[in-house]
């Protein structure tokens, strides 16, 4: 079993062959993933979620959904910006899970692998936000599963996302935004903002991504 210690971020962020693979990683390293990424700050998360906090209705009765919510690290950063809602998760792996369970955080907690033509085990129009603050990249979600997520928000909610900027991303980036615009086209979400965004990295490291906010009509 790989150690803790072989973990570092960017082993962690390269691009896993699968999608078994990535969950069999974050099997092994859900019990020590916050602790390794102590010195990482969250700037990718927090960046999306100012952005994310500017179109919210960011009361005690709103209710977001954290999709890829692994550990719970993109949720508990949304609380301890301010946000007043309540939010459930949802990810694929169990072990994640339990670590986001023990935060006390969530209302619920989902354990599916999303998909593209899988309906999410929630009722449709269900949440005022929707948001996606690493997940969308490849072999994490597929970028087609998007039109999932627009069908449990409720009128008028709001799906944000980001995904990094960078060759090895390109092609998922241009799959991503060719269905977000037929969804556009169909009329059924329309775009209210686009931003590139810090992602992660210090320096000449930096690591960026493009955040969107979608608004379902």
């Amino acid at each position: 079993m790989m150690t803790s210690e072989k973990f570092t971020w960017r082993e962690t962020a390269r691009y896993p062959d699968s999608k078994e693979d990535l969950n069999e990683l974050y099997t092994k390293w859900a019990d020590t993933y916050d602790k390794d990424l102590q010195s990482y700050n969250g700037v990718g998360i927090i960046n999306t979620m100012k952005i994310a906090l500017e179109y919210i209705r960011d009361c005690e009765s709103s209710l977001m959904l954290d999709v890829a919510a692994g550990t719970g690290r993109s949720g508990q950063i949304c609380k301890d910006m301010g946000y007043k809602g309540q939010i459930d998760g949802i990810d694929m792996n169990s072990k994640m899970l339990e670590v986001a369970k023990s935060k006390a955080i969530y209302r619920e907690l989902f354990r599916q692998r999303i998909e593209e033509d899988e309906p999410l085990p929630i009722r449709d129009g269900t949440y005022d936000v929707v948001t996606v603050t690493g997940g969308l990249m490849m072999n994490h979600l597929p970028q087609r599963c998007i039109g999932q997520l627009v069908k449990v928000l409720k009128p008028g909610g709001i799906l944000i996302f980001n995904s990094r900027i960078g060759p090895e991303n390109q092609k998922y980036v241009e799959g991503l935004m060719g269905y977000a615009d037929e969804l556009v086209a169909e009329k059924v979400i329309e775009l209210e903002r686009k931003e590139k965004v810090q992602y992660g990295g210090v320096g000449d490291g930096k690591i960026y991504a493009y955040a969107w906010v979608y608004r379902k009509i």
